[in-house]
């Protein structure tokens, strides 16, 4: 956020603020600034015809604003922040412990003093025209999760009666769709492996028809119930607001080849970095989802309770270990760590034969420790190795922020 000078409508629209203060504008600074504001002293008093104040009818002191701690990790902050100097996207680190924010990264995002000096007319526009969105805070606002949504909806399918995570499905083939009813449209898959499929090798290998098919079998009305379970579409009483997400435009999902597309993190889910961040964050911690916070003196506070048993949260975590050793071992494994989560790619395109701009997605953290989950995505990645450049990108930052401990 940034500061400048209170303008009119600010005025206006305040009861505390007065000409020529300086008062928060975006971010931070504006969520509280009623809360970081001086308060403002003054003394009437009796003057003598050498203006020397001979009595004092009424005084006050001024007084500070109040301190705001916040629980950011400036270090890791800044590492994030420059890691994602080449990418258009978000990073979010919390404690899964308690839901503290420890990065909040939105890029590019342009420097606050550009606006604190003064910014010229055609600067702000040429920064409202960007087509990377500047100066949007893309942590907070919902955006589609991509194959991140495969560990929701395994939890979905986890929590559904009847539902046996070792039963396998055969799968051959790049495509598949349900019946001809689907006409032209199939779903596809990235990782083309014939052969038995049961949830853990779904995760792994991230296969979009096993979980298509899952779906499909469960239906719209049991999806979108598991994922209102989640916390998908409740509003977060969070000190920092966060966009509330959705399953579908319309609930429950009646369209079968929308239901299959949500399945595996595309359709009409939009979710905002910090919520499902969060949502991992409770597979590791024992199973409750906290509602993120960045003011240090903020309550922990449980959004969700106990989101699946303990067997199948530790299933789902060694599925997330395998992500990692079977498919991004030469980008990913560390002797000083034991790394784990689920990449993601979703794609934003008018059709199915035509190729759009790839978004992709990282969601990890350290199995060894257990304190920190970050998340990423980076846009455009379709020609810099798509999900395997944002895991590849997680892994710089773990590097650099181990190194910048010792």
């Amino acid at each position: 956020g940034y500061v400048g000078g209170v303008n009119a409508e600010e005025l206006e629209a305040s009861d505390y603020l007065s000409e020529g203060d300086v008062t928060g504008k975006r971010g931070l600074e504006q969520l509280y600034d009623e809360r970081l504001q001086p308060t403002g002293g003054y003394e009437i008093s009796i003057m003598d015809s050498q203006d020397n104040a001979v009595d004092t009818l009424f005084s006050e002191e001024a007084e500070d604003g109040s301190d705001i701690v916040l629980t950011i990790d400036k270090e890791l902050q800044e590492i994030v922040y420059s890691e994602m100097e080449e990418d258009s996207g978000s990073s979010v680190a919390l404690d899964p412990n308690n839901g503290d924010m420890l990065a909040t990264v939105s890029y590019p995002s342009p420097s606050p003093y550009d606006f604190m000096f003064g910014i010229s007319q055609n600067d702000l526009e040429e920064l409202q025209n960007d087509d990377e969105n500047p100066l949007v805070g893309k942590f907070n606002r919902t955006t589609s999760p991509g194959s991140t949504q495969k560990i929701l909806s395994a939890l979905v399918a986890l929590n559904t009666d009847g539902f046996d995570r070792d039963e396998t499905r055969e799968i051959s083939g790049k495509s598949w769709q349900k019946d001809e009813s689907w006409g032209g449209y199939s779903v596809n898959r990235y990782h083309v492996e014939d052969g038995a499929f049961d949830l853990d090798r779904a995760i792994t290998s991230s296969d979009n028809i096993y979980f298509a098919q899952t779906m499909l079998e469960l239906g719209g009305e049991r999806f979108t119930e598991g994922m209102q379970e989640l916390g998908i579409g409740e509003e977060y009483d969070s000190d920092y607001p966060i966009y509330t997400s959705q399953v579908s435009n319309e609930e429950p999902i009646e369209n079968e080849v929308l239901l299959a597309d949500s399945a595996y993190g595309q359709g009409e889910l939009l979710i905002s970095p910090i919520q499902i961040t969060s949502i991992y964050a409770g597979v590791i911690n024992g199973g409750d989802i906290y509602v993120p916070h960045i003011l240090a003196d903020s309550e922990d506070e449980v959004q969700v309770e106990n989101i699946a048993d303990e067997d199948d949260l530790n299933y789902l975590e060694s599925a997330m270990r395998s992500v990692v050793t079977d498919y991004h071992a030469s980008d990913m494994e560390r002797d000083y760590a034991s790394f784990a989560g689920k990449t993601g790619t979703s794609e934003n395109k008018m059709s199915q034969e035509t190729r759009g701009s790839e978004t992709g997605w990282f969601i990890g953290y350290d199995q060894d420790s257990k304190d920190m989950i970050l998340s990423l995505y980076a846009e455009d990645v379709e020609d810099r190795g798509m999900s395997e450049y944002s895991a590849q990108k997680f892994a710089d930052i773990q590097d650099e922020y181990r190194a910048a401990e010792e």
